[in-house]
């Protein structure tokens, strides 16, 4: 064989056996990294919805408990005659109705005196309908309370409520609740922006029976109707059965979503609540980018021993 050929072949065959033993690890670890730039961004953006969500509730119900402090409101409930309640009722309706004006998605904010009854409103309708067997009341009596997603009996309003204790000032007696009744539009609008999720990404909140409480991206009326049996869900909700839970992560998984279409999902816990949100999008898109790198791969592969 000439020297050349002896060349030319030592050449090739180096080039074949670098392609074989330096490729496949590069391809690996490649592949590794952007499976985890893909699952780090994902969690990411679950992450930023789930602080967004928990601000909304800690606003609320700083709010709840702000009002609850109100001299006017306390002053109120307390056993006044006849004249007094109906001066203290103009002070209290006025500040009701400038409270509701300025604090975002609140369409109604109501006193409910020890007996569960409604007595002064932001929107005026509500005097004397009995709460008592509310939960905004049962609970609000003893703490800062959060009712969860739920449609609003009076007005038909996809609602989420506040409620705290009102007591007097000096001996800490019960005198009554203050409730504010808070649209879950607040809500909608931090869950329905999918920046960065693609065409086929959405995150949507799960209440802790499993009811989807955010609009789907994909169905229509889905509040309170369409149960999340997934399992990005169950995992979260578990989670729950646990002592001491607080807002967390869990690790990301490939799952059959509600439509039956695989997907790659994180969940995160909103412990107040124990609702769960979800982020998800699908597989197909999620892992697009490592399908173009598989093919870029083998290109160069198949390239490198030709151009030898």
């Amino acid at each position: 064989m000439k020297l050349v050929n002896k060349i030319i072949l030592s050449f090739f065959l180096t080039a074949i056996i670098f392609t074989i033993i330096i490729g496949p690890p590069v391809y690996i670890i490649g592949k590794k990294d952007m499976e985890h730039a893909i699952v780090a961004h994902l969690t990411t953006t679950a992450h930023s919805r789930a602080h967004h969500v928990q601000t909304f509730l800690d606003s609320g119900k700083e709010s709840a408990k702000q009002l609850s402090k109100s001299i006017v409101i306390e002053r109120f409930l307390s056993n006044l005659s006849k004249a007094e309640l109906a001066e203290k009722y103009a002070d209290v309706n006025s500040r009701l109705g400038n409270t509701a004006k300025i604090m975002d998605n609140v369409y109604d904010i109501i006193i409910l005196n020890k007996d569960g009854i409604i007595v002064a409103s932001s929107d005026g309708s509500d005097i004397g309908r009995d709460k008592s067997d509310d939960p905004y009341f049962i609970r609000g009596k003893e703490e800062v309370y959060i009712k969860d997603a739920h449609i609003s009996q009076d007005k038909k309003i996809y609602s989420i409520a506040f409620s705290a204790p009102v007591l007097a000032d000096k001996s800490d007696v019960f005198l009554g609740v203050i409730v504010t009744l808070v649209s879950m539009n607040a809500l909608n609008k931090i869950t329905t922006d999918r920046t960065g999720l693609g065409t086929t990404g959405e995150i949507y909140l799960v209440n802790r029976g499993g009811y989807m409480i955010t609009p789907s991206r994909f169905l229509k009326d889905t509040f309170l109707k369409l149960y999340d049996n997934t399992k990005n869900t169950r995992q979260c909700l578990e989670n729950y059965k646990r002592v001491g839970v607080k807002q967390d992560a869990f690790e990301p998984l490939v799952f059959k979503d509600y439509r039956g279409i695989e997907v790659l999902g994180v969940g995160y816990s909103i412990p107040d609540v124990q609702w769960c949100l979800l982020t998800k999008v699908d597989k197909s898109e999620a892992f697009a980018p490592l399908m173009k790198m598989k093919i870029l791969f083998l290109v160069v592969v198949l390239l490198i021993p030709i151009v030898a």
